[in-house]
């Protein structure tokens, strides 16, 4: 039997940037825990509406500026509260990220 190869390429890299932002949310919702008292609830809003644009996003944390939060939440246009909704979970998560991962300020993508 012959040996399967890893698939190489773009979907590789996908899906290791992939694996590299939930690894990120993992982090944020445990020192949200760890910090704040996040209760299960918390931790499962912050979840869904955080993966729901890390999945969407096709860039690096580190290269991801307002032009890209502006075009996610377009997506929601017709959907105010949930439009509210991922705003909220994504101003969090990105003043946690300038902190803790150093983002420069002026590059701060929620303001």
């Amino acid at each position: 039997m012959g040996r399967t190869e890893l698939p190489t390429s773009c979907s590789q890299s996908v899906q290791e940037s992939l694996v590299g932002k939930m690894t990120l949310l993992d982090s944020f919702v445990n020192d949200k825990k760890a910090t704040k008292g996040l209760t299960t609830s918390g931790e499962y809003w912050l979840r869904e509406n955080l993966s729901r644009f890390l999945t969407w996003l096709t860039l690096s944390i580190e290269d991801v500026r307002r032009e890209q939060i502006v075009e996610f939440l377009a997506m929601y246009d017709g959907k105010p509260w949930r439009k509210h909704s991922l705003y909220r979970a994504l101003r969090t998560f990105w003043k946690w990220v300038a902190i803790h991962h150093k983002i420069r300020g002026d590059t701060y993508p929620c303001s």
